[in-house]
């Protein structure tokens, strides 16, 4: 047991250590800005509780559901509803969900189109929700279906996000049909063919983000549209690149869980931490201002998509992407190409963008932190705010 116990210490430790990192970073921007004549209104992060964003609102963009379907247009929201009921409801089997799929569509676009009802003021979640909630399922399969239903507002994703079967063995292993049953079926019904592969891959992967689902049904796509072209080497062509799929699907849906248990256990602000260095790290160039306003993106967008808000975790990725390449200029030249792809293409390809290289003039030690001679007693005075 003591070293579980001392791992857990270290990693508290770590975890500790980087928002302290992060308080000295704020400190020294504001004393800086202090001196220069300016006030403290700016993109900070971490201030007071994990959920405020003080100094600017950007943040406050949950859209109705016709709003939605307006954005993402039908597929891409028939494909989001089917990540939604099928992370929220595991068991049950894929025509159910199709249905389901097909009724909350049904009030996506017919809100779209400036229908006036009830449901229409509703964000998507909420929608969605009540469509789960309409039948009865069975408590043997859904113990707490019953119990997160009663529930209203936020409370009641909140249950049903808490009762997610996430153990590996909690759905059967996916039997993934042969070469040429899955070249026949995406031929016949290219629609039905990829719908079923969200739908499985979304339930055995409940805590994994909707774009990231959708990203992975799309490298599917081309893996069947290349392996099909040729007989012979059909076979071969299946088990060595859906083998590759696989393995990058459980690493990414681990490191997805990964955030989703640091907001859990420590809140925003550590996440924050975090990310802040990752995105200081992949571009050394950035201003710290900059930084911290991506941080505070990437950081709500995670909220959001851990909530499994699968429609405003979408939303979010795509807003990022579009505001990264907006300012591209001021974060790295090697965005030029990510830029010019399809956002949510651009938002993989952001993802999987190498480090850039450190700048030429870059301490290689941080200096202004050891010498200083205040640097206690602003550390003081900063923690006094917290």
């Amino acid at each position: 047991q003591a070293p579980a116990k001392s791992s857990a210490a270290m990693k508290w430790v770590a975890a500790v250590s980087f928002v302290i990192l992060l308080s000295f970073a704020e400190s020294r921007l504001l004393n800086k800005r202090d001196h220069n004549g300016h006030d403290h209104d700016h993109q900070g992060h971490g201030h007071g509780h994990d959920h405020d964003h003080e100094g600017h609102d950007p943040h406050e963009h949950r859209k109705t559901v016709g709003d939605v379907f307006k954005v993402l247009g039908e597929d891409r929201f028939k494909a989001l509803a089917m990540i939604m009921v099928s992370q929220y409801l595991q068991k049950c089997p894929y025509e159910e969900q199709v249905q389901r799929v097909k009724a909350i569509t049904e009030v996506g676009q017919v809100c779209s189109q400036g229908a006036r009802r009830a449901d229409c003021a509703h964000p998507a979640i909420t929608v969605v929700l009540d469509e789960l909630c309409k039948t009865p399922e069975n408590a043997e399969k859904y113990p707490a279906h019953a119990q997160c239903c009663a529930k209203s507002g936020p409370d009641r994703n909140i249950c049903f996000v808490e009762h997610k079967l996430t153990d590996p063995d909690a759905i059967p292993p996916h039997e993934s049909p042969k070469p040429e049953a899955a070249c026949h079926s995406y031929t016949a019904d290219r629609a039905n063919f990829l719908g079923g592969y969200i739908y499985e891959v979304a339930r055995r992967f409940p805590m994994m983000y909707a774009p990231a689902i959708l990203s992975v049904t799309e490298k599917l796509e081309n893996i069947v549209v290349e392996c099909c072209k040729d007989d012979a080497a059909r076979d071969q062509c299946f088990t060595e690149k859906i083998t590759s799929l696989r393995k990058g699907l459980i690493s990414l849906s681990a490191i997805q869980k990964h955030n989703c248990i640091v907001l859990k256990r420590f809140g925003a602000r550590v996440l924050q931490a975090s990310k802040l260095v990752q995105i200081s790290q992949k571009y050394p160039k950035i201003s710290l201002k900059l930084a911290q306003e991506l941080t505070s993106d990437v950081v709500h967008l995670h909220e959001d998509c851990c909530k499994g808000d699968t429609m405003e975790c979408t939303l979010e990725r795509l807003d990022l992407v579009t505001k990264t390449c907006k300012r591209k200029d001021e974060i790295s030249s090697k965005l030029d190409e990510c830029c010019s792809k399809d956002t949510l293409k651009g938002s993989e390809c952001i993802v999987q963008l190498e480090n850039d290289e450190k700048p030429a003039d870059l301490s290689p030690q941080i200096r202004e932190y050891i010498e200083d001679a205040e640097v206690c007693q602003k550390y003081a005075d900063r923690k006094s705010t917290r």
